[in-house]
């Protein structure tokens, strides 16, 4: 089969390989391009065949040594930086499209790989740190972002990124890693911020319809924006507990989606989960809540919920109204918060989900 013009590539460990399997089958079905699937694991000697001659799998082919001060973590293997070089393995390509595994593919939208790209980077806003900083920095925006290297304001998410393989330099990575965490020694600096220090001010904004994130969730957004790519970049993956609906504080249709592209690809859903994660307290609570908030009784993490979500409801199409006339995204997009739809919400026990 000729090489595609596009490709996708993902990259994992043997922690979610079958999942990143499923994935990367789903995917080459969907976009109908070359799907690559970069498994970097010492511990895998061999891979299996697929029927699917557009899923390249690659066993430990990254070799770019990468310096000895990289934090590393549960959370942040050294995956997360080997997917920094492997656009150097897919020069032959136009565009290559790197997405994380905890992410869902609604469609194939082919104008995606037209999107003109300055400096070969286009990503997403990081929709979490719009207006301040992550959670667990006790600082105001502007401090946060100078404490990681990032100067000109913007931020964006790292699990969705558009690539020309031909401006992209891996040969300098590593050396720029070295360099980076020497310098910043800020808890929880991840790849992410290093990449946002190494492309300050110089990628290209996609509207989020390209990297929907959770913040985004429940708006009401969905009908004007169009996601393509919902992206499940929180700390329960849908995939987590199935025979447990809703426990992964995702909608029950997501969660489906996922175990549909697990059991597509010929795995059990249970291979790919972590059902010991399921906490019998919290499934009890969750029922009650519930009840209670259809009797008109609202508990404190109830009221916080809807403050949130308000919160959200009020900001997020303010922000992407702005984004729209002041021409920040590459894509065109229209957007106009006077269409939206009047919101109705319930309350599920943990989340305020919108009603459809």
């Amino acid at each position: 089969m000729a090489l595609s013009k596009n490709a996708i590539y993902l990259v994992t460990d043997a922690r979610i390989l079958k999942l990143a399997l499923a994935q990367a089958q789903h995917l080459a079905k969907q976009w109908d391009c070359d799907v690559h699937l970069f498994v970097q694991d010492d511990s895998i000697i061999s891979l299996p065949r697929l029927d699917d001659p557009r899923v390249k799998l690659r066993l430990n082919e990254i070799e770019q040594v990468f310096p000895d001060n990289l934090p590393q973590f549960a959370q942040w293997p050294l995956t997360v930086f080997q997917l920094m070089v492997a656009p150097d393995y897919l020069d032959a390509y136009d565009r290559v499209l790197h997405l994380d595994v905890d992410v869902l593919s609604l469609k194939a939208d082919p104008s995606l790989w037209e999107l003109e790209l300055e400096t070969g980077l286009g990503a997403v806003a990081n929709a979490a740190t719009l207006t301040t900083s992550p959670r667990d920095q006790d600082l105001d925006r502007d401090a946060w972002l100078a404490g990681i290297g990032v100067t000109k304001g913007r931020y964006f998410n790292a699990g969705i990124l558009l690539i020309d393989p031909k401006r992209w330099n891996s040969a300098a990575i590593p050396e720029a890693l070295r360099r980076y965490y020497d310098t910043y020694h800020l808890q929880g600096i991840n790849s992410q911020d290093f990449l946002n220090h190494l492309y300050d001010g110089r990628w290209t904004e996609l509207s989020p319809r390209w990297n929907f994130q959770p913040q985004l969730f429940e708006l009401g957004l969905e009908d004007q924006l169009d996601p393509v790519f919902l992206h499940f970049c929180g700390r329960f993956k849908p995939w987590y507990f199935p025979g447990f609906p809703g426990e992964s504080n995702h909608r029950v249709e997501h969660e489906n989606a996922f175990f549909q592209i697990v059991s597509a690809a010929g795995f059990r859903p249970e291979e790919v989960s972590e059902v010991g994660n399921v906490r019998q307290w919290r499934r009890k609570r969750r029922p009650v809540r519930k009840l209670l908030s259809r009797i008109g009784i609202r508990q404190k993490k109830e009221r916080e919920a809807r403050r949130i979500w308000a919160e959200r409801r009020r900001a997020m199409p303010r922000y992407l109204a702005d984004a729209v006339a002041s021409g920040t995204f590459v894509d065109p997009i229209e957007f106009d918060p006077e269409r939206l739809a009047p919101a109705r919400v319930r309350f599920d026990g943990r989340n305020v989900r919108l009603l459809k």
